[in-house]
């Protein structure tokens, strides 16, 4: 099969948001179809792989418009910019792709570009600490089980993770609120063990997914994107100090604390 056939879908999945969301304010503009495709292809041509086999997608997005096409679409959708780092997390899911950082999106206007053009660069906020030859000594260490600063990422929301149970839903007695519809009304939940978040699946009726595999229990990374249904979420931790990169794997002991009770919608 063409290694290019699954962009391919996900530049028409792409497309379909945009059109979806900004038709109207791109139908004298620019094509959806034209931006989802250089959106696409600039987060493809910029994966790395980390050295724990996980691929991770560039998070620095900067698009350059014609300048009067840069005028209006931004005096007419200031949020624009926001919206296609939302669209383009979901892009990231569906390749299950991880994200280090949240992703960033930058219009910029380009004189020399004609009308109804679009110019897209993609790039990681730190690209030596993503890149495979660097990377290639992580292999000697294990990952640290130690927390940094550890964040769930919704939209514009940012929420701090401080209590070693967390309940995340639609409804308002859970830690971490989730107003879509999609969402169940307790929908997961968050444990601490062995110094790790582990992220459950409380029998939701639209799912749990960490980088776009269903799951019932999972182990958290920085840079994983959670999907609870169809509302995406991006867990992230601080970069680790050198010292914390040391510990020894025998601090990872295997899960052995009881799962927690299955909640349906």
């Amino acid at each position: 099969m063409d290694s290019s056939q699954p962009f391919e879908r996900l530049e028409a999945h792409l497309a379909q948001l945009i059109e979806g969301s900004f038709a109207r304010l791109f139908a004298s503009r620019l094509h959806p179809h034209e931006l989802a495709s250089r959106l696409a292809r600039a987060l493809e041509e910029n994966i790395h792989r980390h050295a724990d086999g996980n691929l991770i997608a560039p998070d620095q997005f900067t698009v350059y418009l014609n300048s009067e096409d840069y005028s209006v679409l931004l005096s007419e959708q200031p949020s624009l910019p926001q919206d296609l780092a939302a669209a383009l997390i979901e892009m990231a899911s569906r390749a299950e792709l991880r994200l280090l950082h949240k992703p960033q999106v930058r219009l910029l206007p380009e004189a020399d570009l004609p009308l109804r053009s679009v110019k897209v660069r993609a790039a990681h906020t730190d690209k030596e600490s993503t890149s495979t030859s660097l990377l290639a000594r992580d292999d000697l260490t294990p990952p640290p089980i130690d927390l940094r600063n550890p964040q769930l990422l919704y939209g514009s929301q940012v929420f701090p993770l401080r209590r070693p149970v967390i309940n995340i839903g639609r409804r308002r007695d859970n830690h971490i609120t989730i107003d879509s519809p999609y969402v169940s009304r307790h929908h997961a939940q968050l444990r601490l063990r062995f110094g790790r978040y582990v992220l459950y699946d409380l029998n939701s009726r639209g799912g749990t997914f960490v980088n776009g595999h269903r799951i019932t229990e999972c182990i958290l990374k920085s840079g994983d994107v959670i999907g609870l249904s169809q509302a995406l979420l991006v867990y992230m931790e601080d970069e680790p100090s050198l010292s914390q990169t040391a510990r020894d794997t025998q601090l990872r002991s295997p899960l052995t604390a009881d799962s927690p009770p299955a909640e349906a919608e």
